[in-house]
């Protein structure tokens, strides 16, 4: 079974920003129920939180798809409900990676960062900021399977 075309995007973006803290240490759904190990920090995880649904521009033959992607970003910090300044520098190397391939290939139609938050007072996340992007991308209408990227091209 092949993967559904918001994993795509997650790989894609995790491949985009694996050379701040190296593969090892970005993730992909990561639970944050569970406070992060010190010795997986400093670390980010990714995961796709809420997508909406709409027909495309084009008319009745693809979905657009607008994603919420976080990016919880772990330092070796114990602050709390802040953003420490190892996660500041965190969030703006994701954004300058971003910069240099803002379509992920030509998956992407769009991505903005809509907003960073610092972790909440004594909760398992400490020591994380959380950076959100919007995202937007297309699939064939019922197919949520392929990626219609730019120019048709399929992922």
């Amino acid at each position: 079974m092949p993967d559904p075309a918001s994993r795509k995007i997650l790989l894609a973006f995790k491949a985009l920003i694996d050379p701040i803290m190296g593969a090892q240490n970005t993730y992909i759904d990561l639970s944050d129920d569970e406070p992060l190990a010190a010795n997986k920090r400093p670390a980010i995880a990714l995961r796709i939180v809420s997508i909406d649904y709409d027909v495309a521009p084009d008319g009745m033959s693809q979905t657009m798809h607008r994603a919420t992607l976080q990016c919880d970003c772990f330092s070796d910090a114990t602050v709390s409900q802040a953003i420490d300044q190892k996660n500041q520098e965190t969030i703006a190397r994701i954004m300058e990676r971003i910069g240099t391939d803002p379509v992920l290939g030509g998956r992407l139609q769009d991505i903005n960062a809509t907003g960073s938050s610092g972790s909440e007072m004594d909760g398992a996340d400490t020591g994380c900021a959380i950076l959100e992007l919007a995202i937007i991308y297309f699939t064939p209408r019922y197919n949520y399977f392929t990626i219609v990227g730019h120019g048709g091209q399929t992922f």
